[in-house]
C-alpha cells in the first residue's frame, strides 16, 4: 500500500492509501478537531485488498460549539441539542466539496458503485447528507456514531439514484457525545423514508471506534462487494 499526503487545503488535503490494481475505494472523513491521519490505519483493520482508502482533513475554522475555537471541522457546529440550529450554508458547502472528491475517485478509475463513503461523527454526519444527494448509485454509505442533519430537507435531499443504495450505521451504547439514541433516531428516520438502512449498536463503546465495528464493517463490505475472503 503507498500512502501520499497530497499537500495543502486545495480543495482539500487528503491521504491516499492506494493497493495497485484496486477495483473499489473507500473515502472516509473524520471526526470534529481530528485529521485524516488519525484514520488512515482503518485498511489494516478491515484487512480487504483491492480497495484504495482517501482520508482527506477538513479545513480548520471556528467552532461555535466549542466556544468559538478554531479546530479541522467540515462546517461549523451550532449545537448538540435537538433543537440546535444547522449550519446550512457551511454543509452545502462540505455536501459539494465531498462530491468533488467522489468524482476525482471515478476520475482515477474507480466507478461509483464500487466506492463507499463513510465518516465518524461529524464525518458521518457530512458522509450520510453527501452520499445521499450524489447524482450516481453508490457502493454504499457508512456512518460510524453519527447523527441525521438537515432533516427538513427529506425526502427531497435524497437523489432517485440513492434509493437503493446500502447505509451501515454503528453506534455505541456509552457515546457521551452523540448519544446513542441519536443514532437510533438517525436511522429509523431514514428507514422511514424507504432507504435501505442496517443500525448495529456496541455495548460499552463511547465516542470512539472497536475492534468489533471494523468487523461488522468488513463483513458489510464483503456483502456489498460479493468477496469472499
Amino acid at each position: 500500500i503507498n500512502a501520499e499526503y497530497m499537500g495543502t487545503f486545495s480543495p482539500m488535503a487528503a491521504i491516499r492509501c492506494e493497493t495497485p490494481g484496486a477495483t473499489s475505494c473507500v473515502i472516509f472523513l473524520h471526526g470534529l478537531g481530528d485529521t485524516g491521519r488519525g484514520w488512515q490505519d482503518l485498511g489494516s483493520n478491515l484487512r480487504l485488498t483491492q480497495f484504495n482508502y482517501v482520508f482527506p482533513t477538513a479545513p480548520v475554522r471556528r467552532v461555535t460549539l466549542n466556544g468559538g475555537a478554531s479546530m479541522p471541522a467540515w462546517y461549523d457546529l451550532l449545537g448538540l441539542d435537538a433543537g440546535a440550529r444547522d449550519d446550512v450554508a457551511g454543509i452545502t458547502e462540505a455536501i459539494a466539496t465531498v462530491h468533488g472528491m467522489i468524482r476525482s475517485e471515478v476520475e482515477r478509475g474507480i466507478p461509483a458503485n464500487r466506492i463507499v463513503l463513510g465518516g465518524f461523527s461529524q464525518g458521518a454526519a457530512l458522509a450520510l447528507l453527501a452520499g445521499l444527494s450524489y447524482p450516481v448509485p453508490l457502493g454504499g454509505i457508512l456512518s460510524m456514531s453519527g447523527f441525521l442533519q438537515m432533516r427538513d430537507r427529506f425526502p427531497g435531499h435524497v437523489h432517485e439514484s440513492q434509493k437503493n443504495t446500502p447505509l451501515l450505521m454503528l453506534h455505541g451504547t456509552a457515546d457521551p457525545l452523540v448519544p446513542e439514541r441519536w443514532g437510533a433516531l438517525s436511522s429509523q428516520f431514514l428507514k422511514g423514508h424507504g432507504l435501505a438502512v442496517e443500525y448495529q449498536t456496541f455495548p460499552g463503546l463511547g465516542h470512539s471506534a472497536s475492534a468489533s465495528e471494523f468487523e461488522a464493517v468488513r463483513s458489510w463490505m464483503q456483502k456489498l462487494f460479493s468477496l469472499t475472503y
